[in-house]
């Protein structure tokens, strides 16, 4: 990341981790996890926007139309999004309706997208691909993502770490 980015942070456990990591530089964030906003809020030089919308109570996230308006005349340099699952050949997805639309548009209005995805996620399918294959730049992972899986994102294009 370069400083003075806009970068898009999504929600989840994996995100969450990721904001903990989060550099203290001049960056532009966005990001509908209450608690990615609360860590980010203690680095001086990271400027946070919390989008609006409805809260989901067991992911401490924002989601629903009124988060996906708000995102509709923005653009990241770089997102970063949680997924619930994989479809091969397909591309990476959500279990929450509430969140697909929303992803979609973020995919959308970034230039580059960063899927992160422990080894868990990968035999879930989720229900809503958000994140086709060609939209996507990474996938950071734990590194044990299963082979069949990292040899049909690669042929993709997407580089895994």
């Amino acid at each position: 990341m370069q400083p003075d980015s806009t970068i898009f942070l999504g929600s989840g456990t994996t995100t969450f981790q990721l904001a903990k990591l989060f550099p203290n530089a001049r960056n532009y964030v966005i990001t509908t996890c209450l608690n990615c906003a609360i860590e980010l809020s203690s680095r001086e030089d990271v400027s946070i926007l919390m989008l609006g919308g409805s809260i989901n109570k067991n992911s401490y996230c924002v989601n629903g139309s009124i988060a996906a308006e708000m995102v509709e005349n923005m653009r990241f340099n770089i997102a970063f999004l949680g997924v619930s699952g994989y479809f091969p050949g397909k591309g990476f997805a959500t279990s929450v309706a509430e969140d697909y639309v929303l992803r979609q548009k973020i995919v959308e209005r970034s230039d580059c997208t960063v899927i992160l995805m422990d080894s868990s996620k990968a035999s879930s399918r989720g229900i809503y691909t958000f994140a086709p294959l060609d939209t996507v730049s990474y996938v950071v992972s734990d590194g044990h993502l299963p082979q069949e899986m990292v040899e049909e994102v690669t042929a993709s294009g997407i580089t895994v770490l």
